[in-house]
């Protein structure tokens, strides 16, 4: 069982290759199936409409016009297995760009994995270790109409690289996201969000994604309900456009701490944040949060992140 989860772990990663070798539609699957940071994880995915943290970069641009403070965060977790690793590094910077009343966040992506291949049955293992990709954005936020409708933009600078037997190789190239967000209400909004247009790698395109989602709150504020949808092609081996759902739900049990349950795809998923001061007058907050996030062919995987707010 362990190998076989190691297999299909190192299958998402090996999909980057087929960039290398001719084909991109690894890369897209890859960038589809991401769920960058601990709070949307734990809420399986659903963040489209809510985008009001530091993670906004990566799920909804629009988001960061409604951020009122300033954060960094940072990610690093090996998903499923220990042959893969991820890191996430975003700064936010809300309200810094007055000409559009918004603001701005830099993020970096990177996946590294290890790729194992036996060339026959009995034969030694040979390994080759590949990053596969890596991602830098430059992502701007703004408010078209006060407090109702927002919009916003990601500037994607991507990368692949590999060790093949050929050598090391690498590819470059840029994708651009789009999002909108609108808040029907105080407590509720919707969002919408475009991935990769006008997308390419090595002088090769491939597929934008389309994300929808809504999200409300209750109970004075406390709960936090939202559902997210995302488009993907080829799923399964049948061609053309699916969906797949993402369901999640937080609960304020104090203005410090929250608990978090999900469905991602029909997986299960849960967490929780928690903020806290750092010591000294000027020092700023920070929060830490975990998701435990399952998959119905490689398992479980625990994840932390941290994250500083700023004054």
């Amino acid at each position: 069982m362990v190998r076989i989860r190691r297999r299909l772990g190192i299958a998402v990663f090996a999909g980057a290759v087929l960039i290398l070798v001719g084909g991109v539609v690894g890369w897209a699957n890859v960038v589809t199936d991401l769920q960058v940071g601990c709070r949307p994880q734990a809420m399986g995915g659903a963040f489209v409409a809510v985008a009001d943290d530091v993670n906004a970069s990566y799920w909804n641009p629009a988001g960061i016009a409604q951020i009122n403070k300033g954060a960094f965060t940072f990610l690093h977790s090996n998903p499923y297995i220990s042959e893969l690793s991820l890191d996430y590094l975003s700064y936010l910077a809300p309200n810094s760009l007055s000409f559009i009343k918004g603001g701005f966040a830099l993020s970096y992506l990177k996946q590294a994995g290890k790729l194992y291949q036996q060339a026959s049955e009995g034969s030694a293992q040979v390994t080759h270790e590949m990053v596969a990709p890596e991602m830098y954005t430059l992502s701007v936020g703004g408010t078209a109409a006060a407090n109702k409708l927002y919009y916003g933009l990601n500037f994607n600078g991507l990368a692949v690289s590999a060790e093949t037997d050929a050598g090391k190789e690498r590819r470059g190239g840029f994708s651009a996201d789009i999002g909108i967000l609108y808040k029907v209400k105080d407590n509720f909004s919707v969002g919408v969000v475009r991935k990769n247009m006008a997308a390419s790698l090595g002088g090769e395109g491939f597929p934008g994604t389309l994300r929808a989602g809504f999200a409300g709150k209750l109970m004075n504020g406390k709960l936090l309900v939202a559902a997210d949808f995302n488009s993907k092609e080829d799923v399964g081996g049948n061609k053309g456009t699916s969906w797949q759902s993402h369901f999640g739900v937080e609960y304020a049990i104090t203005n410090a701490l929250a608990l978090r349950l999900g469905s991602d795809r029909g997986n299960f998923t849960a967490g929780f944040g928690f903020k806290f001061a750092l010591p000294g007058k000027l020092a700023p907050n920070a929060a830490l949060d975990y998701s435990y996030t399952s998959n119905s062919d490689l398992g479980s995987a625990s994840r932390f992140s941290l994250t500083i707010l700023f004054k």
